[in-house]
């Protein structure tokens, strides 16, 4: 019996269909297994895996019976692997805030009050709070006469690790200046610390120096006499000391802070005798502003966020 071309074709096309449902049905098969996966975080649809496992069976396809509650969409395992923790707990906790073991701030906006919930506030002694931003009308202080100083509490530094953090600005060239300490000179006590800025006058060296209990620890060499503000802070620990200038280390040194029942100075210092070293004259020649004072050595990374902020 002889087929004709008409029938030939008609076989021909039921196979192709054939072959096409079937590639249909197989690809449905996976894809209803990957929206399986995908919709089982819908939260308002119950869906039954079994059943759409079943597909080539030929039974019913439930996708799901929708409750009463609104959709909320959860993230599903994928989904998870791609979000991005919280951004605010990825940042190291001592850039987060410049107050954590905050122990004293002085602003010296026309007072020596201390802005922190201790309220070690200052004693002012014959000093005088200079105009220093004009845009702000924010202040700094300014000890112009030899008896010009800040007293500080002893207790402000009254932790083993502490740090100190201040700026400064030189306006005049003199033998030496006292930035901040309480130490008491020619006493010979081997307690309390100095930061001291020496003049051209001073051997012909200008510099920078760091004094531990009476004995040089550490020092900058160079003028600074430049009318720019700088930033310095003062770290101690109870094996080291270190001095770091507008955001660089200058140097560590293994040496130990011993305390002192000394009131801390800002702007002066205190010697045991007149003819000590550097005479009478160790009044700060220039503005002093934002000093802080910190129950921790401070990291690098807290340095350069304190640096960055002030009215200066």
């Amino acid at each position: 019996m002889k087929t004709s071309t008409k029938d030939s074709t008609t076989i021909l096309l039921i196979v192709i269909c054939f072959w096409l449902s079937l590639l249909t049905v197989i690809s449905l098969t996976g894809r209803f297994g990957e929206v399986d996966f995908s919709l089982s975080f819908i939260n308002n649809v119950e869906v039954n895996s079994d059943e759409f496992s079943e597909i080539g069976t030929g039974k019913d396809i439930h996708v799901g019976v929708l409750k009463d509650e609104p959709a909320v969409l959860k993230p599903s395992e994928t989904e998870r692997a791609f979000v991005q923790p919280n951004t605010f707990d990825s940042i190291p906790r001592s850039s987060q805030s410049i107050d954590e073991e905050l122990v004293a701030y002085y602003k010296f906006n026309g007072n020596a009050i201390d802005a922190s919930e201790n309220k070690l506030h200052g004693k002012d002694s014959d000093a005088v709070f200079i105009r220093n931003n004009t845009s702000t009308g924010d202040k700094a202080l300014s000890c112009q006469t030899p008896t010009s100083l800040i007293e500080i509490p002893s207790t402000a530094i009254d932790a083993a690790n502490f740090s100190i953090s201040g700026h400064f600005k030189i306006s005049k060239d003199k033998y030496a200046q006292s930035i901040i300490g309480n130490y008491v000179a020619c006493s010979y006590s081997g307690q309390g610390f100095q930061l001291i800025y020496y003049g051209s006058a001073a051997n012909g060296d200008p510099r920078l120096s760091l004094y531990i209990g009476g004995k040089m620890a550490i020092t900058k060499h160079g003028s600074l006499v430049d009318s720019k503000w700088h930033h310095f802070v003062l770290t101690f620990t109870d094996e080291k000391c270190a001095l770091h200038l507008d955001q660089h280390v200058i140097e560590s040194q293994s040496m130990t802070y011993h305390r002192t029942k000394e009131p801390l100075l800002i702007g002066n210092s205190k010697s045991a005798s007149h003819d000590c070293g550097y005479g009478n004259s160790r009044n700060f020649s220039g503005l002093l502003d934002e000093f802080r004072i910190y129950s921790k050595e401070l990291s690098q990374e807290d340095i350069s966020t304190i640096a960055r902020v002030g009215n200066l």
